[in-house]
């Protein structure tokens, strides 16, 4: 019994000496306001905090990154401390997920109407979230952080895909990022350069030339003119929205919406907070290169129509006025009725440029042509547009009817799926055939039997609007690559280019050598 109880005091007394501080070892755990760090020791434990896996182990941890080329966000509706205590070892990895959420999401969309669902396949999933991906976006989920909706895919009917939305409660904060902080993991970094370095590989050379331009490009606006543009823009987003609902030829799901958000004075206050969002977001310096820049950037090729799309597609038109290319003012080289142009282009290549009309069996809409021609507008001293307006008030009545309400119209009528018969009350077939002629309506449902690859033949309403897309992305694309060949620096919007003022007559005589290679003259002209 002595024996035990001389053993037991020598056992206590060894523990008490690997106990007391050592001198220059540094210890958390020596009292309560001590908070681990990563790689120092617990006096208690005598273990090492590790950080990146937010537990303590036995060997001492490497050292972490002291700067990366990957930042992720400290947001203040989910906070990187609340990360680190729901997901543990896989703190950095959500944070980085939920980080590039909120940047794609802002460039897609600056309008929480549309805040979208984006789809991510799962080697990017696997690649940023892990192998356990499903786990925790399915952990991610149960805490309303992100929803989910699964979509059928464009090119495998049976294939579903999933899609994924923040919560829109990350962007209705005033300055919903508290900081802005780096990964600290250099295996994780590693992994994710990798995977957008070949995600960047993976890109067409025009695509990469955006995105070099788009690190060119900046916008500088100070806090006090920030408060004014934010004002202005809130003010033309009214305005245009009781416009848009007094427009007869709007869609009911959108005057409904229209007049929702009119109803409503927290959308405007939320309108408000995203467009000073947007504006600091871009209001920063893309003056360096890596493989994550396309990610910030949003360069990306839409499968629909082909068109490119950047960081800067979406934001509103006096926004962009404020843009910079190596601190150069810019300005917009655009087409004149570039959608009605393109659509009598492609009739005359279906018809008399190729045989694809014939062999698609397409109704050749001999009355639309005669009447909306270029040369035949021109002798009757109108655009497209106004030559629309004079055959409404024409058969339908002496409405009156702006030029932009034609033009919503022209893309319902053009666009719209003719299993709906009722265009604003007005009969669809009835309403194309005063406007169009009586062989357009039959134009519309013979393109509408085609197959068009990416289109699904559930929705084959969308087969002009695509093809239409397609061959305007085609002409954008070689005036591009013209450009790129010069060195000359190019933003794409839609029909148009943002280009240095300097470099407009280059551009310009870019276009007009374009429309001539392709036989272009009588349908393609510029602004």
């Amino acid at each position: 019994m002595i024996f035990l109880t001389i053993k037991f005091l020598a056992m206590n007394r060894s523990k008490l000496r690997q106990r007391r501080p050592k001198i220059n070892v540094d210890y958390y755990g020596l009292n309560r306001s001590m908070q681990p760090r990563h790689g120092v020791r617990n006096f208690l434990t005598q273990k090492y905090w590790n950080e990146i896996i937010q537990r303590e182990v036995c060997n001492k941890p490497a050292p972490l990154l002291l700067s990366s080329d990957v930042t992720i966000n400290d947001f203040k509706y989910y906070d990187l401390q609340k990360i680190k205590s729901d997901f543990k070892a896989l703190w950095e990895k959500v944070a980085l997920f939920l980080t590039l959420l909120y940047d794609e999401e802002l460039t897609k969309s600056y309008n929480l109407n549309d805040w979208p669902y984006l789809y991510w396949d799962h080697k990017k999933l696997r690649a940023v979230l892990g192998k356990d991906y499903l786990g925790v976006i399915e952990k991610l989920e149960y805490h309303n952080i992100i929803s989910t909706l699964e979509k059928r895919s464009f090119l495998n009917p049976i294939r579903r895909s999933n899609y994924f939305m923040l919560n829109i409660s990350f962007i209705q904060l005033d300055n919903p990022i508290s900081q802005k902080k780096t990964l600290i993991n250099p295996v994780y970094e590693r992994t994710i350069l990798n995977y957008f370095k070949r995600i960047n590989q993976s890109q067409s050379e025009l695509e990469q030339y955006i995105t070099s331009a788009l690190v060119e490009t900046s916008i500088e606006i100070s806090n006090t003119k920030k408060i004014s543009l934010v004002s202005q823009l809130l003010n033309d987003k009214k305005s245009n929205d009781l416009l848009k609902s007094a427009n007869p030829f709007e869609s009911n799901s959108k005057l409904a919406k229209l007049k929702r958000n009119l109803a409503d004075p927290n959308y405007y206050c939320d309108y408000e907070r995203l467009l000073s969002i947007t504006i600091d977001r871009l209001n920063k310096d893309l003056n360096q290169r890596n493989p994550v820049t396309n990610i910030v950037t949003g360069v990306r090729k839409s499968l629909y129509g082909d068109r490119i799309s950047h960081m800067y597609s979406n934001v509103p038109k006096e926004l962009r006025k404020k843009l910079r290319i190596q601190g150069e003012k810019v300005t917009e080289v655009d087409i004149v009725t570039s959608q009605p142009n393109f659509l009598l282009y492609i009739i005359d290549k279906w018809f008399y440029r190729s045989d694809f009309g014939a062999i698609n069996n397409i109704f050749y809409p001999e009355s639309f042509i005669t009447a909306y021609r270029s040369d035949q507008i021109e002798l009757d001293g109108m655009d497209f547009y106004e030559k629309m307006i004079y055959y409404f008030k024409t058969n339908l009545g002496d409405l009156n009817i702006s030029r932009d309400q034609m033009k919503s119209l022209f893309m319902r009528v053009i666009f719209g799926n003719l299993d709906y018969e009722a265009v604003s009350g007005f009969n669809r077939e009835g309403l194309i055939t005063c406007l169009f002629g009586v062989d357009f309506y039959k134009f519309l449902e013979s393109v509408n039997k085609i197959e068009v690859h990416g289109i699904d033949k559930s929705e084959s309403y969308k087969n002009l609007s695509a093809l239409l897309q397609r061959e305007e992305s085609m002409f954008l694309e070689d005036v591009m690559n013209e450009l790129k060949v010069k060195g000359v620096i190019f933003l794409p919007l839609y029909d148009s280019l943002i280009i240095k003022q300097s470099d407009l007559s280059k551009v310009k005589m870019s276009f007009y050598r374009t429309i001539s290679k392709n036989n272009l003259n009588r349908f393609i002209r510029l602004k």
